[in-house]
């Protein structure tokens, strides 16, 4: 994009290795987010969904696991007298 305006010093911005004016600046920023957008949003949608997906899927087994190793507690360690037994080398 080239506006072939004038400007002075004060008002040019380096970016790049080329000089734009105040308002070319601006658009040619936006333009490069506005294609940065476009290219990644469907996969960003896709990938946030998945690494959601997998999350919720992760602590659900994290839990379920959890839930079974306590489970599989002898009920002797609950009401004390595992440790009541005698020492045997």
């Amino acid at each position: 994009m080239v506006c072939a305006g004038g400007f002075c010093r004060e008002c040019v911005t380096e970016h790049e290795d080329r000089l734009y004016c105040g308002t070319c600046f601006a658009a040619h920023i936006e333009q490069g987010r506005r294609a940065s957008r476009r290219g990644r949003t469907d996969w960003g949608r896709w990938k946030a969904a998945a690494m959601t997906a997998a999350s919720l899927l992760f602590l659900v087994l994290g839990y379920y696991a959890l839930g079974r190793v306590l489970a599989a507690i002898p009920a002797d360690v609950h009401d004390g007298t595992v440790w009541e037994a005698p020492f045997k080398p």
